[in-house]
């Protein structure tokens, strides 16, 4: 599954009404693909995707060249590291560079199996659930943990959760919200989104997990119900955090048994939520929601809605003007589709203006700069891993994606985006394949100075259909701002800046195909791989971005 790698869960949940029943899928799946005859609309792409993709400027793919080649090492494995994915994470230095490593889970993506009628199925096995601390020191190839039972005086089951929110600001470490089985919830299944922030002294909780310590003086936790969010990003902006976008998701995550019994219920926030945190004398938290709609909620299915988006690449950048902001990219699902957001959203400041709705005045809060309509993100659309680049002489910002799952694919034969047909199974179950599969190839955007977006393809992919709810471990020593964007400019030899670990791997690009009848022929398991990441500080050629199909 990102940190948060497929629930989101990386749910893979059609846009649906806002409160939904889960669909009836009769064969066993790795990822939530919905059967075709409750959703004829989701087996082909809409005249807006395909409006979308003509916008972009049709051109032969050619090389290009960047300031700086990324290189991906060997990966290799540490003993007795878990199998991790969409979890979160922090550093610091105790005796040497070590990681904090926290929720998540060890097993590949979600199942998704037949319905019975005299029970409920919980899809989502809270076995895979990570239940430790972890502690991991990549140089020495050293591994600690410690059970969540040691954290006596707070919830635990928040730090079970997928899909949290998370981020690191000095030597804190904050995990919000994030969804899992909460034992005795009136939900479905005890099943639910939290509402909790856990805040950690990562370097204190590091020493603790190796010296067999308490922990409770380093953890504390608070709730609040604007916090009840997953598959969401985090990031300070200011002094305040951002939660950006994502969903609440309550109830089983399993195909709907009985039309009178609503399974679950999802809504997505569409909403950028500042969080100001107060550490003392004890843990609070002021969370202000932007839009903030205080006349009802006008447009919950607009399929133009650029907002509705969860399960996203939420990232630090430095704008064009030389500022801090943040960066949201990709994202799932446009209404009514199996297709994922292209326009990057920025967000350096909010803004309010009179927003109309159906001849009716709603105060509408935004984002500025907000959507960049003339920039596209044609790979990797699903939370992946990814790496940050400003070069401080040029102004240009560079985001990498590393695999994961996208809306489109690179062919490299051909040297074409393609965007795969939804093949459906007639047999009325899950389609064998939705048009979103897992890929290998590592893309890159460019931002120059005057705000214009550029995209190419690397040279090297990853060694397997990986990425997907990994995540960059960046090492802090390389030059960077303080939001984590690495400093070009400042890099002045090859060096390994980082390392991709853990996420879901799987073995295809699809999970299910019509030679196993429409069962799971591919499976997924957690990665407990680590792949570095070599960066030279010198020319490199690239391809550009090849035109996306033009009828998808």
């Amino acid at each position: 599954m990102k940190t948060l790698a497929s629930l989101a869960l990386k749910f893979r949940v059609p846009s649906r009404p806002e409160q939904v029943r889960a669909v009836p899928a009769p064969r066993q799946l790795e990822r939530c693909r919905f059967v075709r005859r409750n959703c004829a609309d989701l087996v082909r792409p809409t005249v807006a995707f395909v409006m979308m993709l003509a916008i972009v400027q049709i051109a032969a793919a050619e090389d290009a060249q960047l300031p700086f080649s990324l290189t991906l090492q060997p990966a290799f494995t540490i003993p007795n590291a878990p199998p991790l994915q969409s979890y979160a994470h922090a550093h610091a230095d105790v005796d040497g560079l070590k990681w904090l490593l926290v929720s998540g889970r060890h097993s590949g993506l979600h199942d998704f199996v037949e319905p019975r009628p005299d029970r409920l199925v919980n899809d989502y096995n809270v076995s895979g659930d990570n239940g430790h601390l972890w502690v991991v020191d990549i140089a020495k190839k050293q591994v600690w943990r410690r059970p969540l039972d040691c954290l006596t005086h707070i919830r635990t089951d928040p730090l079970r959760a997928s899909s949290c929110l998370s981020c690191q600001v000095d030597d804190r470490l904050y995990v919000i919200g994030g969804y899992g089985e909460s034992p005795g919830a009136d939900t479905t299944g005890n099943m639910l989104t939290f509402d909790t922030l856990t805040v950690f002294d990562v370097a204190d909780t590091i020493r603790a997990v190796i010296d067999g310590g308490r922990i409770t003086g380093y953890v504390r936790q608070t709730s609040d119900p604007a916090l009840r969010v997953t598959g969401g990003g985090l990031l300070p902006l200011g002094a305040s955090l951002y939660m950006v976008f994502g969903q609440r998701f309550d109830g089983l995550y399993s195909p709907a048994i009985r039309d009178s019994e609503r399974i679950f219920y999802q809504q997505y926030t569409r909403q950028v939520r500042r969080v100001t945190v107060t550490d003392a004398p004890m843990l609070s938290v002021k969370v202000e929601s932007f839009p903030n709609f205080e006349i009802g909620n006008p447009r919950p299915n607009d399929p133009t809605d650029p907002y509705r988006r969860r399960d996203l690449n939420v990232a630090p950048a430095i704008s064009p003007q030389g500022k801090f902001r943040i960066a949201a990219y990709g994202g799932v699902f446009r209404p009514g589709t199996f297709e994922g957001f292209l326009e990057p959203v920025y967000i350096d400041e909010i803004k309010q203006f009179p927003f109309e709705y159906q001849g009716a005045q709603f105060p509408y809060d935004s984002f500025s700069p907000g959507v960049d309509r003339a920039a596209q993100q044609l790979l990797s659309q699903y939370d992946c891993a990814y790496l940050c680049l400003h070069d401080g002489k040029s102004g240009s910002m560079f985001t990498t994606f590393f695999g994961g799952i996208s809306s489109l694919h690179y062919d490299r034969q051909t040297d074409k985006l393609v965007k795969d047909k939804v093949v459906p199974n007639p047999q009325g179950g899950q389609p064998f394949q939705d048009g979103l599969p897992f890929i290998k190839t590592v893309s890159l955007l460019r931002v120059d100075k005057s705000a214009k977006t550029e995209g190419f393809i690397l040279p090297d992919d990853l060694p397997g259909y990986l990425g997907a709810e990994a995540a960059m471990l960046v090492d802090p020593a390389v030059p960077h701002y303080k939001n984590g964007v690495l400093r070009l400019d400042q890099i002045t030899k090859p060096t390994v800046v980082g390392y991709i670990f853990g996420g879901i791997e799987s073995s295809g690009p699809y999970t299910t195909g019509p030679e196993k009848g429409g069962n799971t022929a591919i499976g997924t398991i957690g990665s407990d791989q680590f792949i570095p990441i070599l960066l030279t500080p010198k020319p490199s050629k690239v391809r550009r971005m090849p035109a996306p199909p033009a009828d998808p």
